[in-house]
C-alpha cells in the first residue's frame, strides 16, 4: 500500500485505481462469507497486487538504508501505530494497572496478529532493498527473490517465521518481483503483446476452472500462507496480476474511486472499525438478505466513512500517513523557485 508523499511524486492514476481494487477485494472479502467463488476468482489479485504495485514504485534512490528505512517507518509504522489505537490502549492499560494487556496489546501490534499486512510489508521491502543493492544483474536479483519464494512457504507450512509475518515477507518477494518485471517492461516503453495478454488470460480461466472442479469449497489465503495447491495458485498469480497491470492503464477512473486508491492505508486500517457495525445495521433493520448484496452495500457503506476520515486525516493530520500540509508543501516549491 504504497504512500507518495504529497507534492514531491507525480500520482499515477491507473496504479491508484490498482490499488483502490485491491482494497475493495479486501473488504468484499472480509464481509462476504468463506468459500464463496469469489475468493477463487480473486484472491490471486487481491493482496498480491498490493506487493506487485509496491515492487512497481520501488526505489533505494541513493542506496542508502537509513533515509530508506526512515520512509518506510513514517508512512507504514507510524500510521500503523497511530491508527490501529495501540498507543491508546497501551497508555489506558498502565494507568489502569493492567500490565499484562498493555504487554498483550504491543504484541498483537508487533507480531501481525491484527493488521499483518503491514509488518510483513516493512519486512519484505527491507529485504528487497538490500537484494537490489547487493544484485550485481537483475538475472540474479530474478533467483534470489524466488529462492526467498520458495524459502518463505517452506518455513510457513513447517510453522516456522510466523511472527510479524516474516515467512509470508519470504513468499511476498514473488509479488513484489512481478511488479519489478512490470516496472521494467514499462521503461522499455514496450507493451505485452496482445495474443501473449490472451493466453494468459486463457491460462487463468483454466486454472480458475481447475480450482472449482479439483479443489472445491476451497481457497487460498496469503495471510494464512494457505495455498491448495502451490503450482495452480502460483500460476494464478503469475496470470492475474500482470492482467491486472496491462487492463489498468487503459481505462477511465471515477475521482472517488482514485482517492480510495489514494488512501488504501488508513482505510485498510480503519475498515476493520466498521465491519461490525454494517453487520449490525444490516441485521437491526432486517434488510439485505442476500449475503452478496450486503457485501456489496457493505463495501460501499465502508469504503465511504474510511474516505471521509482519510480526508480528515490528510487535511489537519497529514504528518499520521507521512505527508506535509499543503502550506508547507507550497512553501518549500516557492523556496525552490527563490533558489533555483
Amino acid at each position: 500500500m504504497e504512500i507518495a508523499e504529497s507534492g514531491t511524486k507525480k500520482r499515477i492514476e491507473w496504479i491508484d485505481a490498482l490499488k483502490a481494487v485491491a482494497l475493495i477485494f479486501v473488504i468484499y472479502g472480509h464481509i462476504l462469507l468463506k468459500g464463496s467463488p469469489f475468493f477463487v476468482i480473486t484472491s490471486p489479485v487481491k493482496i498480491p497486487l498490493f506487493f506487485a504495485v509496491s515492487g512497481y514504485l520501488f526505489s533505494i534512490k541513493n542506496g542508502k538504508f537509513k533515509p530508506f528505512l526512515l520512509r518506510l517507518l513514517k508512512t507504514r509504522a507510524v500510521p500503523w501505530f497511530v491508527l490501529s489505537f495501540v498507543s491508546v490502549k497501551v497508555i489506558y492499560s498502565i494507568v489502569t494497572k493492567q500490565f499484562d494487556a498493555a504487554l498483550e496489546h504491543l504484541y498483537v501490534f508487533a507480531s501481525g496478529i491484527q493488521l499483518w499486512y503491514i509488518p510483513c510489508c516493512i519486512i519484505a521491502e527491507i529485504i528487497l532493498f538490500f537484494i537490489i543493492k547487493y544484485s550485481p544483474k537483475f538475472s540474479v536479483t530474478v533467483f534470489i527473490m524466488l529462492a526467498l519464494s520458495a524459502v518463505g512457504y517452506i518455513m510457513a507450512i513447517n510453522g516456522i517465521g510466523d511472527f510479524a509475518k516474516f515467512n509470508t515477507a519470504l513468499i511476498s518477494q514473488f509479488f513484489l518481483l512481478i511488479g519489478l518485471v512490470m516496472k521494467r517492461i514499462s521503461d522499455s516503453k514496450k507493451e505485452i503483446p496482445k495474443r501473449a495478454v490472451l493466453l494468459i488470460a486463457a491460462v487463468y480461466a483454466v486454472m480458475v476452472a481447475v480450482s472449482f472442479v479439483r479443489y472445491p469449497n476451497k481457497t487460498f489465503s496469503v495471510s494464512y500462507n494457505d495455498y491448495y495447491s502451490v503450482i495452480i495458485c502460483g500460476v494464478l498469480i503469475a496470470c492475474g496480476v500482470p492482467l491486472m497491470f496491462y487492463i489498468a492503464p487503459k481505462l477511465k477512473y471515477p475521482k472517488f474511486f482514485l482517492y480510495i486508491g489514494r488512501n488504501t492505508l488508513v482505510i485498510y486500517i480503519m475498515h476493520g472499525y466498521f465491519l461490525g457495525a454494517a453487520e449490525k445495521i444490516f441485521d437491526m433493520f432486517e434488510i439485505f438478505n442476500s449475503r452478496i448484496l450486503r457485501a456489496v452495500i457493505g463495501t460501499a457503506f465502508i469504503c465511504v466513512i474510511c474516505a471521509l476520515i482519510a480526508f480528515l486525516i490528510n487535511k489537519y493530520l497529514p504528518f499520521i500517513v507521512g505527508a506535509k500540509k499543503k502550506e508547507d508543501i507550497q512553501t518549500n516549491k516557492q523556496e525552490v523557485k527563490i533558489n533555483g
